[in-house]
């Protein structure tokens, strides 16, 4: 009888050093919160509104687009090469390869030759035109 007596006792006891160890709860609540608040404030800061608009999103013929579509006797050279200016990209993409709808519209990047394009940036061809 005099063991649930002691470990009811020791239950008590340690509950009451945990809340006394945690009793500045509210203030380090507050102090999280403050700077969830900061950081919610510099995320609206740096988020500018994109100047494409939602409808263009979905149809990427209203961003740039082939000048003109190639035909099976078209020559080579009137074709538009289009690559992302972002470092970590790999790739150039012919307008005939679709892939290059994919890319990032901020660092799209299009050519009207691909001398122009390997000029200025170091990529592989992702698919023959």
């Amino acid at each position: 009888m005099r063991l649930p007596v002691l470990f009811t006792v020791f239950l008590v006891t340690l509950g009451a050093i945990f809340i006394s160890e945690n009793s500045n709860t509210p203030s380090q609540v507050e102090g999280h919160a403050e700077i969830i608040q900061t950081l919610k404030e510099s995320i609206e800061k740096t988020a500018t509104p994109s100047p494409i608009s939602r409808e263009s999103l979905g149809n990427p013929t209203a961003t740039k687009a082939p000048a003109s579509v190639p035909t099976a006797s078209s020559k080579q050279s009137s074709h538009i090469f289009y690559t992302s200016s972002n470092s970590r990209a790999r790739y150039y993409y012919c307008d005939t390869d679709s892939s290059w709808k994919s890319l990032s519209r901020e660092y799209l990047r299009e050519f009207s030759s691909e001398a122009e394009l390997l000029k200025n940036y170091e990529r592989e061809l992702h698919k023959p035109c």
